[in-house]
């Protein structure tokens, strides 16, 4: 797993490497519940050795880490927006599946054998149901900094 000061970092050398002003988009995980739903099914398969996908990029989503990250990179003008929404989604079957087919988690799956990803699918199908209905409506929240490079 990368280290807060190496994701902190790579963020901000994204941003540094940007035009004057640039934006960061980061997914809020203890909002977002169906990323640690999808997390949670996959781990259930794979207990000794649970794939990772949903656990990195959706971990680094806490705002003073970021803004003080951005701040001691120059950046001035900071502006941060959380943005919510809930999300209807009307075949929460297909949304199971998009959420292990359409990433990386699927490679995870694939290279840990033994496991049929539909099984996956299924049971994040089924997770998924019971916590947000089918069909289901989901809430979701991403934090936007906004950056200037002096």
């Amino acid at each position: 797993m990368v280290s807060l000061g190496s994701r902190a970092s790579s963020r901000v050398e994204l941003l540094r490497d940007r035009n004057e002003r640039g934006a960061l988009r980061v997914e809020d995980l203890d909002y977002n519940r169906h990323g640690r739903i999808a997390d949670e099914v996959a781990a259930q398969f794979f207990p000794s050795d649970p794939p990772q996908f949903y656990r990195v990029p959706s971990s680094y989503n806490k705002i003073d880490p970021i803004k003080d990250a951005l701040c001691d990179a120059g950046f001035i003008d900071l502006r941060i927006a959380v943005l919510t929404r809930e999300k209807q989604v009307s075949d929460i079957g297909a949304f199971a599946h998009a959420m292990v087919y359409g990433n990386p988690l699927i490679d995870m799956i694939r290279t840990r054998s033994g496991v049929d990803p539909d099984q996956v699918v299924n049971a994040l199908g089924e997770a998924f149901a019971r916590e947000f209905g089918n069909p289901g409506r989901l809430p979701q929240r991403a934090i936007l900094f906004e950056a200037t490079r002096p």
